[in-house]
């Protein structure tokens, strides 16, 4: 029952508590009244109420129709909780991501992605901007200049 010690702490052993229950809410309503859990196991045959559970709850991990699967013994699964049951992932490749400070830098110059040109355009780049524009011929010079006049107008507000 709810008032026991073992559904108020988080079981770290071979140990599983079994609540009895007649509507799914039900599930959902004592699920989410508790911290959010490390694992959580769905044991059921029909897939449709597999679905309903994956998509209403959250939780560390999920394991349908197993047990201790995504423990962090599989080092191609992340392993970790939310909240109250820890933040991150550890194990695997997924684990060097969590723990790596991983740091973009980006630097706007001419054409510093090699792909963005910027204005004022050389003819190989309106060429290639014609033809990007379906235009084997040079691209007109009205479309050209509201093209720069966009960009030059979007790097004065940035």
């Amino acid at each position: 029952t709810d008032d026991m010690k073992i559904m108020h702490d988080e079981i770290l052993g071979p140990v599983i508590a079994v609540v009895p229950f007649r509507k799914r809410e039900d599930v959902l309503r004592m699920v989410r009244s508790k911290p959010k859990p490390l694992a959580l196991y769905i044991y059921a045959k029909d897939r449709a109420e597999i679905e309903y559970y994956l998509r209403h709850t959250t939780s560390g991990s999920t394991v349908v129709n197993h047990n201790m699967i995504q423990s962090g013994t599989n080092p191609h699964l992340p392993f970790g909780g939310i909240n109250g049951s820890g933040l991150g992932r550890v194990g695997g490749h997924r684990g060097f991501l969590e723990f790596s400070n991983a740091r973009s830098v980006v630097e706007e110059t001419k054409a510093a992605d090699g792909l963005t040109p910027l204005p004022p355009f050389d003819t190989k780049t309106r060429n290639m901007m014609a033809g990007v524009l379906g235009r084997s011929t040079i691209v007109p010079a009205p479309i050209i200049a509201a093209i720069e006049a966009v960009l030059k107008l979007r790097a004065a507000f940035k």
